[in-house]
């Protein structure tokens, strides 16, 4: 029985579970269903109001064209009938006046006074006012059309009006030519420039060209002849002819301080167009018994003095002084003894057993002259001058 039971139960779960999957998917269905008539209807609603819409439109436009067709005919058929009735009321007035002649011959000479006056019977009133009101003037008719807008009167009127409004159109792509007939204008010829103003202009930019050629060669000469002035001048320095050239040993003097030499002795030479950019002047000094002194020493070019400090002011500044290893050198600047050569000082130099160099490297320009030149003088110290003294100046 209880498996009955759990049987009857699955069963009916079963049909539970399938009902509610049914329903889902009717449910799925049925949605889908509407939103595609929704869809459908939106549709079809569009499409009928995009119908109406031109069906108006084109209503309207006819129910337009169809007044405009109203009111052209009723214009013409005005108009028409106007013609008529004024025409009838000429007739009706030409009647009676011929017959005012028959009946009154004897008043010929006053039918304009008759006819401008007023008839007597009602009826001649009534049909004069008749013709009076309803034979209006062209004027007025035309007035009449104009402020309905109807341009189309009586033939001749017609005509006249279509051409009047076909001149004041302008046309809306093509010009309107006026004068057709009119030839069209030549173009200007280019007037021919005179030959003596186009030599007049080679002339002028002839010299404007040389002008320019000279600004520009003309300082280039002139620096060419300045730079050969001044190596001119530099080798004017110093010659072989009038000074003794330099070689490597500008000055040497060895076993001199036998005795004093109380004067100052000036030494010069020439080095003839170095080709080097430097030199290197070297004073090399050795005195057991005395000292030498050296003073202005200089080296001149075309641009100037090249040694600095040759005369020894600043102390041995710009100068190098090298000791032997086995001398004993005393070598310094004397500013106090006052012997100098010039100036307020000058080097005194002295190393016993080995001799000191004092040295000075200098540029120089390869090419030009270089006067070398300088003043020495030497004084024993103990007056029997047994020892070495040599002064030896080099220039490498």
């Amino acid at each position: 029985m209880a498996v009955r039971s759990l049987r009857e139960k699955s069963i009916r779960v079963r049909r539970i579970t399938r009902k509610t999957l049914i329903k889902a998917k009717t449910r799925q269905k049925t949605k889908k269903s509407s939103r595609s008539a929704r869809s459908l209807i939106t549709s079809d609603l569009l499409k009928q109001n995009t119908r109406v819409i031109h069906i108006l439109s084109t209503e309207k436009a006819t129910l337009s064209a169809k007044k405009n067709k109203v009111k052209q005919n009723h214009s013409r058929t005005t108009i028409h009938d106007q013609v008529q009735i004024s025409n009838e009321s000429k007739q009706n007035h030409v009647n009676q006046s011929r017959r005012h002649r028959t009946d009154k011959p004897e008043q010929s000479h006053n039918i304009n006074d008759e006819n401008l006056a007023l008839p007597n019977s009602p009826s001649e009133k009534s049909s004069l006012n008749h013709t009076h009101h309803a034979v209006p003037s062209l004027t007025t008719a035309f007035q009449f059309n104009q402020k309905k807008n109807q341009p189309k009167l009586s033939s001749p009127i017609k005509t006249s009006l279509s051409t009047r409004i076909k001149c004041s159109k302008k046309p809306s792509v093509y010009p309107i030519i006026e004068h057709p007939e009119e030839p069209l204008k030549k173009k200007k010829k280019k007037a021919r420039v005179a030959p003596w103003k186009i030599l007049l202009c080679s002339i002028l930019s002839c010299l404007l060209l040389s002008g320019i050629i000279l600004a520009i060669v003309i300082p280039l000469i002139t620096r060419e002849n300045g730079a050969q002035a001044s190596v001119a001048n530099s080798t004017s320095v110093c010659t072989a002819s009038n000074h003794t050239t330099c070689s490597t040993t500008i000055y040497a003097s060895s076993n001199s301080g036998f005795g004093s030499i109380p004067y100052w002795t000036f030494v010069s030479c020439c080095y003839i167009a170095p080709t080097v950019n430097q030199f290197t002047i070297d004073f090399i000094s050795e005195a057991d018994d005395g000292y030498w002194s050296i003073d202005d020493v200089s080296a001149t070019q075309g641009n100037g003095e090249l040694i600095s400090n040759g005369g020894f002011e600043h102390g041995i500044a710009n100068w190098t002084v090298i000791v032997s290893p086995n001398g004993t050198s005393s070598t310094t600047v004397d500013s106090s003894s006052n012997n100098q050569h010039s100036g307020m000082s000058y080097l005194y130099a002295a190393s016993v057993n080995a001799p000191d160099h004092v040295k000075q490297t200098f540029t120089i320009i390869p090419g030009e002259n270089v006067l070398i030149s300088f003043w020495w003088q030497y004084t024993v110290m103990l007056g029997s001058g047994g020892g070495t003294n040599d002064l030896t100046v080099t220039l490498t």
